[in-house]
């Protein structure tokens, strides 16, 4: 005799059956939803990017039909900024579709812009050379804006067009990909071959580029290794590798890996200047551990570091603290005057006090010229613009260095006001109040 299903069998396979179904389907739906939702996304940060791009151009092209400063500074604001809209936008784009040229060249209009409008803020016009800058930038965005939109039309509105190029990237065959792909050599050409000479570079004539490492007998490779391992107090059996460091790094010298001949030891990084071996920094990693010293404790250890390695007449500008590490930043004091434009800069452990990074790449490879070291106006003159609340600390005689790079003689005001600390910074020839950095924030705030 054949026996059948339970009656209540069928139902509950049938309801299953719904249950599985309508569980897929609306696993269908919030896929597709977010699949939109970010199709969109990458859609309007392309358009965005094309618009700003757009106003970018033309701020440029505008700077350059007249001569009066007001105007053409105003014009090369608007273009630093729509820059900025520009590298904000272009950053959203899927990153397996480019790289980071596009990002690059915004920043480079942004300073140049910057750089420009800080300089002639005075109302001065534009030189020369500076026009050319100008009319270099506004060459590239032109090329640029053109290509950026000859590919508008392959992608608008066109249902899954990024979401798939985010997940394939640049190998697929599709008109976006390829697209992607033709705009980062374009970019990347623009960068390698300047129109024009930078304004940043001009303006860095206040810094000499003849610091103590850009002089001297060249070294070899192993010379680097040596330097290196007696720099970082390398245990006996550390082996070391060295390369040339590469164009972007702004001088030359080599890049040093040290490892330990521990199983677990981590590497230890120095580059080394290619003139005279002068380590310009260190960086070796330390997993966190319980602090056992306090920021005092940590800042004796590291000076004894910086003594230890011919560094003296230093002092500590700024301190800070942070998953059992110290920061110090420390500058040269010379004739009552400290130069905060050749900073060295330590991180050490407050565990054991070991210093795990040390950067003096700016104090080895500057040199600050024609910089007044005697002030003009007095300490109350130079009071004269602070706020009636502003609670002044201890003052002191620096060399900052402004916006367009330029190194001034200041007096440097630090005080508190309102449970916040600041430092504001006076030209102490003109009396010109030149900045104001924020150090600290109330909790309660």
């Amino acid at each position: 005799m054949q026996r059948g299903w339970p009656a209540w069998l069928v139902p509950a396979l049938a309801l299953g059956i719904v249950a599985t179904g309508l569980y897929g389907y609306n696993e269908h739906q919030l896929r597709s939803a977010s699949l939109v939702q970010l199709e969109n996304g990458y859609q309007g940060a392309y358009h965005s990017m094309a618009s700003n791009v757009d106003e970018m151009q033309n701020a440029l092209s505008k700077s350059l039909v007249t001569t009066a400063p007001g105007v053409v500074n105003d014009e090369l604001k608007s273009a630093a900024r729509y820059a900025v809209m520009a590298q904000e936008s272009s950053a959203r784009l899927p990153v397996t579709l480019h790289d980071a040229s596009l990002q690059t060249f915004f920043g480079n209009v942004e300073t140049e812009c910057d750089a420009l409008v800080t300089l002639h803020q005075d109302g001065s016009k534009l030189s020369k050379p500076e026009v050319a800058v100008v009319a270099g930038l506004n060459k590239n965005a032109t090329i640029l804006e053109r290509e950026v939109r000859n590919m508008e039309p392959q992608v608008w509105n066109k249902t899954g067009a990024y979401a798939l190029a985010a997940a394939l990237g640049t190998t697929q065959k599709s008109p976006l990909a390829s697209g992607f792909k033709h705009i980062d050599g374009i970019t990347k050409a623009l960068l390698s071959h300047e129109m024009a000479p930078s304004t940043m570079g001009s303006s860095n004539r206040y810094l000499k580029g003849t610091g103590v490492a850009d002089t001297g007998v060249k070294i070899t490779p192993a010379q680097a290794i040596a330097n290196a391992k007696k720099f970082a107090e390398a245990a006996a059996g550390t082996t070391g590798t060295a390369q040339r460091l590469g164009p972007g790094y702004g001088y030359k010298g080599y890049l040093v890996t040290l490892k330990s001949p521990q199983k677990d030891g981590v590497p230890t990084y120095v580059a080394v200047s290619l003139h005279r071996g002068l380590a310009l920094w260190m960086t070796r990693f330390e997993a966190f551990e319980a602090p056992k010293l306090n920021m005092i404790q940590a800042q004796m250890a590291g000076e004894s570091f910086l003594k230890n390695r011919g560094y003296h007449h230093l002092a500590v500008v700024d301190t800070d603290s942070y998953q059992g590490k110290a920061v110090y930043r420390f500058a040269p004091l010379k004739n009552g005057v400290l130069f905060l434009t050749q900073p060295v800069l330590l991180q050490v452990s407050l565990h054991d006090g070991q210093v795990l990074a040390f950067d003096a790449t700016q104090y080895l490879t500057t040199e600050v010229s024609s910089v007044p070291t005697v002030p003009r106006i007095s300490l109350a003159q130079a009071k004269r613009d602070t706020s009636p609340k502003y609670q002044l600390g201890p003052t002191r005689l620096a060399v900052i260095e402004l916006p367009d790079r330029r190194p001034v003689l200041v007096y440097d005001l630090l005080g508190r006001q309102d449970g916040n600390t600041f430092r504001i910074y006076v030209n102490a020839v003109t009396g010109q109040q030149v900045g104001v950095e924020k150090l600290t924030t109330d909790d309660q705030m």
